[in-house]
């Protein structure tokens, strides 16, 4: 991976607005995105350029505070960049809709697959959810899907189930529910 020199002195240029700065820091980012989610992970250009967009926008909010959290007694900056690349796109509701769609393809199932007493030969994943989990399964698979955070479902599910739940327990719940959608789906 090519890599541009980063430093704390390139960081102090950013802070005191240097545009040719923020824009060896725009590509270092640029590259660390396109080496993670474009080559490794396959994701299309436009949804790196958008996380690109994205992790500026986390290091400028709130007058730099996560630039200048950086401590380079802690991590290098590349870590530390490479970090925070990671936890924006973890948290980036607009890449899940690919997901969601995927939930909404059909898949072949395996001739004699028998739900509910009936016979199909193809099934979305959504069709096969509500068949195989139980309702409080496809609701949190549902809500994460659609972008909402475990903490925000565990305060939903609070008061749409009255259960009291940890957002921990919510993410084994959807864990659990898409192993058992796999297992099904390729048995």
């Amino acid at each position: 991976m090519d890599k541009p020199p980063l430093s704390e002195a390139l960081l102090t240029r950013c802070l005191e607005g240097d545009t040719e700065s923020w824009n060896v820091l725009t590509r270092f980012i640029h590259t660390l995105a396109i080496h993670r989610y474009k080559n490794q992970l396959g994701w299309p250009e436009q949804d790196i350029e958008d996380l690109v967009q994205d992790v500026c926008e986390v290091l400028v909010r709130d007058d730099y505070r996560v630039l200048r959290a950086y401590d380079p007694s802690r991590a290098s900056l590349t870590t530390y960049l490479a970090a925070i690349i990671a936890n924006v796109a973890r948290h980036r509701r607009d890449l899940r809709p690919r997901f969601e769609s995927q939930l909404d393809d059909e898949f072949p199932v395996n001739t004699g697959k028998d739900f509910e007493g009936v016979q199909v030969d193809r099934i979305t994943l959504w069709e096969m959810a509500l068949r195989i989990l139980s309702a409080l399964d496809v609701f949190v698979l549902r809500l994460y899907v659609i972008g909402y955070q475990f903490a925000e479902i565990a305060s939903i599910v609070e008061q749409v189930f009255g259960k009291r739940v940890t957002p921990e327990s919510l993410r084994k719940r959807k864990e659990r529910a898409l192993k058992k959608l796999r297992r099904t789906l390729y048995k």
